[in-house]
């Protein structure tokens, strides 16, 4: 038997009974306290909900499914199936519900356990990166995300990775700090954690990258852009030496933009091409070659 419908009913069903508790009216001693109308919502979501697992039931004894939208359909259903349609009822119920969405669900609550969580994901985005950093910055807990980075360091200190995450974490907070003050800070401290991961591993790539790239964005008056360039310039030519990874290709994006910024075109156009010889698949040096 097609056991997906069950784990469907369960997934619903766990789903809905955490989002009444964290999200509807709280816990049971809360429940004086409902207004007018909210006791009738919360029945009826009740018994829909009994309707619900009256009607999965009944279909996966008919070996029947439900898709996404509603639709009614016979065989087998796959794992992606089954989240989409927790997902489709989930988002079409919500607003009637007063309920937050199911991508707001996952999240959860922000505090450090669910930021470090979230953090800790192999297959995190740049984008979901600063999401979450943006979450503890309205949350208050920025400072303390940064601690638990610093912690990190101490507890290895031998480990150019460390250094290279707590520059990386620098990088990030700085994005969503408002005081200019503490951006200088963060800077600075950025700069001198990716140096640390440099002294421990001077090929380091990340690091590097890193540093070439911060320093590009400072301001002009501070005259870190040559060093910029000469942190690109060491990159390329150590990466060259070691075993290529797509990733490199930007190191000569970076570079010929800076040259560029220089008014020199001519080590610009020549270090898109460079690139591109070695890269022929990245976008950015294709448009940019010649």
């Amino acid at each position: 038997m097609n056991n997906f419908p069950i784990v469907l009913l369960a997934m619903i069903m766990a789903a809905v009974t955490s989002l009444l508790t964290l999200f509807f009216f709280g816990s049971g001693s809360q429940a004086a306290d409902l207004q007018p109308g909210e006791a009738g919502i919360s029945e009826d979501l009740e018994f829909r909900i009994a309707e619900l697992e009256r009607s999965l039931l009944d279909m996966n004894a008919r070996g029947t499914v439900v898709d996404a939208g509603g639709r009614q359909q016979v065989g087998a259903v796959d794992e992606l199936m089954t989240r989409d349609a927790v997902r489709a009822w989930m988002d079409e119920h919500a607003a009637e519900f007063r309920l937050q969405p199911v991508e707001e669900l996952a999240k959860g609550p922000v505090d450090m356990g669910n930021l470090l969580r979230r953090l800790s994901n192999p297959d995190l985005s740049e984008a979901e990166s600063h999401e979450i950093w943006k979450d503890a910055a309205e949350a208050g807990l920025m400072e303390e995300l940064l601690e638990s980075y610093k912690l990190a360091v101490e507890q290895n200190p031998g480990s150019a990775n460390a250094q290279v995450e707590l520059g990386g974490a620098y990088l990030q907070a700085l994005q969503h700090e408002k005081n200019p003050m503490k951006q200088g800070e963060m800077s600075f401290a950025a700069d001198a954690a990716f140096d640390s991961a440099l002294e421990i591993d001077d090929h380091n790539w990340d690091a590097r990258f890193l540093k070439g790239l911060a320093l590009s964005f400072w301001p002009d008056f501070l005259g870190k852009q040559g060093e910029s360039i000469q942190q690109f310039e060491i990159l390329i030519e150590q990466q060259e030496s070691a075993g290529s990874d797509p990733k490199h290709a930007q190191s000569y994006v970076y570079l010929g933009n800076l040259y560029a910024s220089r008014g020199e075109q001519d080590k610009a156009q020549a270090m898109f091409n460079r690139g591109f010889a070695r890269f022929p698949e990245s976008t950015d040096l294709k448009s940019k070659a010649r």
